[in-house]
């Protein structure tokens, strides 16, 4: 994160990351912000052009799917997230796409969520194509979120999909699918993913509760 423009629009008296109206943040959209430097995006476009792998993982510290966190007209973007860099992503995802990267697949953190996402360039644009997949992992012991409260935001991200079976088993090609396949709210989880010549296969586990109440680990999500 050092390396990263600081985040835009801070609060008065105060720095650090914001939610705020996407509309009227101001330089939000400034093609010269940047979340990696130019160095690790230079070091990361050539890695990416030069691969000849199967699958192609990218892990990073964020989630870098766009999320409106504003139920109803309007969208708010956090902007400790790559949704306060969006010219960089989408430049990102444009040459993983000029490119031919095989199979590319995200992984990030910090939301104290777990996500299921697929990446465009333009996540505005219901028929942009598809070009990356993304698995978003939670932290240890944090706090998250209420279900409830993430439930709220469900009908203004009509890309988000109600969490599936415990387990996700996703063919190579059939990983594209709607921006967000799932999102779930966990305590105390932890998650895996593990790519074969066919398939990449992530797992997720969590408690039943707080872990204070819930002592006992439990595969859910």
């Amino acid at each position: 994160r050092k390396y990263r423009t600081p985040q835009a629009c801070t609060r008065a008296g105060r720095g650090g990351s914001n939610v705020v109206d996407a509309a009227s943040c101001q330089g939000l959209l400034a093609p010269e912000r940047t979340m990696l430097g130019a160095g690790q995006l230079a070091w990361l476009r050539a890695g990416l052009a030069s691969s000849r792998g199967r699958w192609n993982l990218i892990a990073q510290h964020s989630i870098m799917a766009q999320v409106d966190r504003r139920p109803g007209p309007g969208r708010d973007a956090w902007t400790d997230s790559w949704d306060g860099y969006p010219a960089e992503r989408r430049a990102l995802l444009e040459h993983m796409a000029a490119r031919k990267t095989a199979n590319p697949v995200v992984l990030g953190g910090d939301v104290h969520m777990f996500f299921v996402n697929d990446l465009k360039a333009d996540f505005d644009d219901a028929k942009a194509p598809v070009l990356a997949t993304e698995f978003v992992g939670t932290s240890i012991s944090s706090q998250a979120s209420a279900q409830e409260a993430v439930n709220r935001l469900l009908p203004d991200n009509p890309q988000v999909r109600s969490p599936p079976a415990s387990t996700v088993a996703i063919p190579a090609w059939n990983l594209r699918r709607k921006n967000c396949r799932w999102i779930c709210a966990p305590w105390k989880p932890c998650n895996a993913a593990m790519p074969t010549a066919r398939h990449l296969r992530a797992s997720w586990w969590k408690t039943a509760g707080q872990a204070r109440n819930a002592p006992d680990a439990k595969r859910d999500a």
